[in-house]
């Protein structure tokens, strides 16, 4: 028994979403990344994870570190993966500071076999479903990008990218 196990990077020719902001208070966007990414996703809870959560409180200014992670089941075989990391730093006085927020945006698809008959069979299906799928995926996963954006940029009350 072995399995297919394929990746597609959906914001291709870009490996990461990038956005970063100056300003006051940039921890604010903790409390919403979850409702960020649940809302985007359409997930439910045990789809979303918190991989990495990190304070330094020791200096002045904090310095902050975490990662999320939701993912969406397509199909029996097909699961998008949406992860957003976000480092900064936020004095303690005056609540000024900057943070960089990193998307990522995947497909992982695991298409299993049993014997050399359904491995030969499993790529041809590989090539000829999933291929035109993904084309639909990454369409779908720039429109949720941007999405994204606007509800970072209105977290920090900047102006949207798009039109609501």
């Amino acid at each position: 028994m072995g399995s297919y196990k394929l990746f597609f990077d959906l914001l291709h020719p870009q490996f990461v979403k990038v956005f970063e902001y100056s300003g006051p208070t940039p921890s604010r966007i903790f409390k919403h990344v979850k409702s960020i990414i649940v809302d985007t996703l359409a997930i439910e809870g045990p789809s979303f994870y918190e991989d990495s959560i990190k304070w330094d409180v020791a200096g002045d200014p904090v310095m902050f570190y975490g990662v999320w992670r939701g993912v969406e089941t397509k199909d029996a075989r097909a699961k998008i993966v949406l992860q957003i990391k976000i480092q900064g730093e936020e004095g303690k006085r005056d609540r000024q500071g900057w943070l960089t927020v990193w998307i990522r945006y995947m497909l992982n698809v695991d298409i299993p076999y049993g014997n050399f008959l359904e491995k030969s069979l499993s790529f041809i299906n590989a090539e000829l479903y999933y291929k035109p799928r993904v084309r639909q995926y990454q369409e779908q996963a720039r429109r949720r990008m941007d999405e994204i954006e606007d509800k970072l940029r209105s977290t920090f009350d900047l102006i949207r990218k798009t039109k609501p």
